[in-house]
């Protein structure tokens, strides 16, 4: 299946998910689409991400939301995973599991990704736009994504990288728990298009979606 459109159309991910997005190449945009989509829901991570909005002093004040809320442990500019994650019950989570550092390309390191043990589903990301780049420029941690595709840096990424990512258990599918959807971000171009549909059929049963952010 392989479509660009509203996130919670083309998903299958239920009423009432807990969705942990991983990977590289616009992770933050997906969960705040995913959370406006879905009206009510808490925007959370398991790592850091930028503090975009007041955080919910407890997970009693987050239930209560009738929107979405954003919960964390305040480190200023950045939040850390929420003490009281767990507590959270019957409210959408949508959780950043991941980090790139803006980077649209990534491999997982060993202590990676920080999945949350109740997700129902995991969303993969991969940005189409590193396609064409030298791992040294699109990638984070070149050193390491150039071993895991036994290449060198300067190697440039193609549609057959993108393939080995998403395909491999230590890929973008590590530590996935629930469902698995794999999303390639930045499907802007009718070439970068063409290249998901061919990177999806190559995948073979994977379920590979194509969104233009």
């Amino acid at each position: 299946m392989l479509r660009s459109g509203r996130i919670t159309e083309l998903l299958p991910l239920g009423s009432c998910p807990i969705v942990s997005v991983v990977g590289a190449g616009g992770k933050t945009t997906i969960v705040k689409q995913l959370a406006e989509e879905l009206g009510r829901a808490v925007i959370t991570t398991t790592t850091h991400m930028l503090k975009e909005a007041p955080l919910a002093a407890s997970a009693a004040d987050a239930m209560r939301s009738e929107g979405i809320v954003w919960c964390g442990a305040d480190e200023g500019h950045k939040i850390s995973m929420p003490p009281f994650l767990d507590e959270l019950k019957d409210i959408p989570l949508i959780i950043e599991a991941d980090g790139s550092k803006h980077k649209p390309f990534k491999v997982p390191a060993a202590h990676e990704p920080a999945v949350y043990e109740r997700s129902t589903a995991v969303i993969g990301v991969l940005g189409l736009n590193s396609l064409g780049k030298s791992i040294s420029e699109a990638a984070f941690r070149p050193n390491d994504t150039a071993a895991f595709l036994r290449t060198y840096t300067e190697h440039i990424i193609s549609e057959e990288d993108f393939c080995a990512v998403i395909a491999s258990p230590c890929g973008l599918q590590k530590n996935s728990r629930g469902e698995f959807f794999a999303v390639l971000s930045h499907a802007d171009t009718p070439e970068r298009m063409g290249a998901a549909r061919r990177i999806a059929k190559r995948c073979g049963g994977i379920r590979i979606y194509a969104l233009t952010i």
